[in-house]
């Protein structure tokens, strides 16, 4: 087994990437535009070359306009030298396997033309899943991750993946089509996500949240254990508090 998370995910049938649609083919999700839907913020009195963008990438049943909506960045001010683009990168993306290129050609290389020299990505649940897929397929051209609640599989995977000793001594055995939990891992334990050439990554998580088990057997795995915890569960209150902690925007 070898290769990046697209090459090891199934297209048979009409199964998504990692089964992440649920109840079959009852549900589509919405069609992949080209463009990508995107609100630039400009936060900053600074120039793009002396302010860093932050590109926000949203859950599997969030909206962009959550993240102002939910104060996300109310805190921001003009000295803090931030700006801001909310991306719809909703499943449709996903399900066409296409959004590190749209991310890149749409949100990226404008953002580069604009004089930022310095992005950040933060993604939420599924947001912080398909930030790992952009810096897998394009190492190097993000500064730094930050990971809210990631989505990195569940429970069951993670209690399978530590009795055995940890991800060099699972074996995954055969992987299931629509087995998502284990393909994520399988893909990663054989190519660890951007290895060699991953960039920052911040992953921070509530305590109640049902991705805690899993996000730190990834922080554990790839990140030396480094994982943020507080009170709380898989919601915007938590994701925004998170997100002004780490950014140090105060209350």
């Amino acid at each position: 087994m070898n290769g990046t998370i697209w090459q090891r995910a199934s297209s048979v049938g009409c199964i998504l990437l990692f089964g992440l649609l649920a109840g079959g083919c009852a549900v589509l999700p919405r069609p992949a535009e080209d463009p990508v839907p995107a609100t630039w913020h400009r936060l900053s009195e600074a120039s793009p070359a002396d302010s860093t963008l932050l590109v926000l990438l949203p859950g599997r049943r969030e909206q962009p306009g959550d993240f102002e909506r939910h104060g996300f960045f109310a805190d921001i001010r003009p000295e803090h030298r931030l700006d801001v683009v909310t991306v719809d990168l909703h499943l449709g993306y996903y399900r066409e396997r296409n959004l590190d290129v749209r991310l890149r050609q749409d949100i990226l290389e404008p953002a580069r033309q604009q004089g930022y020299r310095r992005i950040e990505m933060i993604g939420v649940s599924l947001g912080g899943l398909g930030a790992l897929i952009y810096t897998d397929r394009f190492p190097g051209e993000v500064d730094r991750i930050v990971l809210l609640s990631p989505y990195t599989g569940g429970e069951a995977i993670v209690r399978e993946i530590r009795a055995a000793g940890g991800l060099e001594r699972w074996k995954p055995g055969l992987v299931e089509e629509d087995d998502r939990d284990r393909e994520i891992w399988a893909a990663w334990r054989d190519r660890p996500p951007a290895a060699g050439d991953r960039p920052e990554t911040l992953v921070a998580v509530g305590a109640q949240d049902r991705f805690r088990e899993a996000n730190a057997l990834f922080a554990d795995t790839f990140l030396g254990g480094r994982l943020t915890v507080i009170d709380g569960g898989h919601d915007w209150k938590t994701w925004t508090t998170l997100f002004r902690s780490l950014f140090n925007l105060g209350s």
